[in-house]
């Protein structure tokens, strides 16, 4: 085998093992990536639970003030209802 012939084959060598690293690091990038997708959700899906946790909290501790709230709500348009149709008559 001659030199030239020796070097083509180096280079090529060279380009194919070039290749599989840059396929390798690609991999690794990709892996990577959907491991970090996967903590994100995951983390995010525990922040949920948690959020949902602390509004349940809330709404049993408002729970008899909201039915209150909603009793006077309702007291406040009934009374409308009657003065109006008090004018309309």
């Amino acid at each position: 085998m001659n030199d030239a012939t020796q070097q083509l084959v180096n280079c090529i060598i060279v380009m194919v093992d070039g290749f599989f690293i840059l396929a390798l690091v690609v991999m690794l990038f990709s892996v990577w990536l959907y491991g970090f997708r996967v903590v994100s959700f995951m983390l995010d899906e525990k922040s949920r639970e948690r959020d949902r946790k602390v509004a349940e909290k809330l709404k049993k501790a408002q729970g008899p003030k909201s039915i209150v709230v909603e009793q006077e709500r309702t007291q406040r348009i009934l009374k409308q209802l009657e003065e109006d149709a008090a004018k309309n008559s």
